[in-house]
């Protein structure tokens, strides 16, 4: 009892660590001219963020959420909350981002990357991801740049989007569509760790996936359990000898699939009516 009782106290300093890092990027009064604070900011650490956001706080978790710092700020009759979301390190906080962005958004050049949808501003820079919100007769463009142009310099760091993004083919892809997620990919429970990017090519439209595992017995691993998946399902067609180590070719939930690894990745083709293009995307990618 006494252990997990210690053990509980340190999760919880940790907690309040993480916390007050975040609070360090809060912009202070008037760093944007007439704004000031209004109240005390709030900090909801690990599985408390749903009493901040419930109902979409389970999405945050399988992707190493650590805390959210917000705080409301007021100008005259204009008003604009920020809420930093921390999380265990900038692949996952890209994963959140990425699976929330819509390729159609209005993208801007802050952070490693951002949007204004509405009157909203989000954007992400190494392991924070950071939403701000206006409300009222606000000039909204510019207040929320405002405020994110001051977030963002106080995140010290070069930060990239991950490596596995551009091992993606270029022709074709929807940009801003690629996708990190950390588990469940495609509905499938082994598919953990993975990326994922729309195709459209005229009218035919088209998804392209990809673990970067490293080492090719991750690979074989992951391409195995795909396989037998869609063996099982009697989608499975036909093996392939002229990609990567091992190929195939079948069905998934009525949809062609292309899939094959080799040293360094496994990957596939998902919806692309023809194999034989879908066996192309896929040869480029075998490096």
């Amino acid at each position: 009892m006494f252990k997990k009782l210690i053990c509980c106290v340190l999760v919880l300093f940790a907690f309040v660590a993480n916390a007050q890092e975040a609070l360090k990027y809060l912009p202070n009064d008037n760093e944007v001219k007439d704004w000031k604070k209004e109240g005390s900011a709030r900090q909801f650490a690990g599985e408390r963020l749903y009493e901040y956001i419930n109902g979409a706080a389970e999405t945050y978790h399988p992707y190493n959420f650590k805390v959210i710092v917000t705080q409301d700020y007021k100008n005259k009759d204009k008003s604009l909350v920020v809420d930093i979301y921390e999380f265990s390190d900038p692949l996952n906080c890209f994963g959140i981002y990425s699976i929330e962005r819509d390729a159609k958004y209005s993208f801007i050049n802050i952070g490693v990357q951002g949007y204004i949808e509405g009157n909203a501003l989000n954007f992400w820079k190494g392991k924070y991801y950071i939403k701000i919100v206006t409300f009222g007769k606000t000039n909204i463009k510019e207040d929320l740049t405002a405020f994110a142009n001051i977030v963002d310099k106080k995140i010290v760091g070069t930060f990239k989007e991950p490596d596995a993004v551009n091992l993606f083919p270029k022709n074709n892809l929807v940009k801003n569509s690629v996708k990190y997620f950390s588990q469940d990919m495609l509905g499938y429970s082994f598919f953990r760790n993975g990326f994922i990017a729309d195709y459209a090519e005229g009218n035919n439209k088209y998804q392209v996936f990809l673990f970067d595992t490293g080492k090719s017995r991750n690979a074989k691993q992951l391409y195995t359990a795909y396989k037998t998946a869609i063996t099982q399902s009697k989608g499975f067609e036909k093996d392939l000898t002229d990609i990567g180590k091992e190929a195939f070719t079948g069905k998934s939930v009525r949809k062609n699939v292309v899939a094959f690894y080799n040293d360094n990745i496994m990957a596939g083709v998902v919806n692309h009516p023809d194999a034989e293009k879908a066996k192309t995307i896929l040869k480029g990618m075998n490096k």
